[in-house]
């Protein structure tokens, strides 16, 4: 009777360890992404395995599921987000100003509707010294009585001592710093009209 239990003991052990260790593994019940935690680690694939169905227990390298053909993505894998910058294109071209009765052209870009004029060239035209700081990409401006700072992708203008907030911030463009033109023309006490007429912005 000994010999007949002892056999069936040996029958059942020798059936136990021939059970895949996949197999054991497996709590039964997959996730969304078909897959769960193994946190005994059982499969010897680590804390998390998937199954995608009846699929042995695997791991999906690089997001990609090795059952699935042509080696397309597996419809759990977690999606990627680029977060790559994309550089806007702007329209660029000349606007007649009108300065001190001088009439110039001046690069322009249109933003939000707002007119932004290369900056080196709308100082020197209204005799605005200036001053720009690599290292923060602000420009300090300067006339009479009256200073101001801007800095590049900031909406943030100081003026006199004062701070107040754009409606469009300077850009860089194309080596070029893009400033709003009325900003600039009223920090130092000047007016800026339109002539449709014209077709003239005027800074008197």
């Amino acid at each position: 009777m000994k010999k007949v239990n002892i056999k069936r003991i040996g029958i059942i052990l020798l059936t136990i360890m021939m059970i895949p260790v996949t197999l054991l593994a497996h709590s039964g019940k997959t996730d969304s992404r078909g897959g769960h935690r193994d946190n005994k680690n059982k499969s010897g694939l680590g804390s998390y395995h998937y199954h995608c169905g009846d699929y042995p227990a695997h791991l999906h390298t690089n997001g990609v599921c090795p059952y699935k053909s042509n080696g397309t993505s597996s419809r759990y894998s977690s999606s990627v987000t680029s977060n790559q910058k994309t550089t806007p294109t702007y329209i660029e071209q000349e606007k007649k100003f009108v300065i001190a009765g001088e009439t110039v052209n001046i690069n322009t870009i249109n933003v939000n509707n707002t007119n932004l004029v290369e900056l080196k060239t709308l100082c020197e035209k209204l005799a605005i010294s200036m001053t720009y700081d690599p290292i923060l990409k602000s420009i300090e401006c300067a006339k009479e009585n009256n200073s101001f700072t801007l800095q590049i992708d900031s909406k943030n203008l100081w003026l006199n001592g004062n701070l107040s907030t754009l409606s469009v911030a300077p850009i860089a463009y194309n080596g070029r710093t893009m400033v709003p033109a009325r900003v600039v023309a009223e920090a130092i006490g000047k007016v800026v009209t339109y002539n449709s007429d014209t077709d003239a912005i005027i800074i008197e």
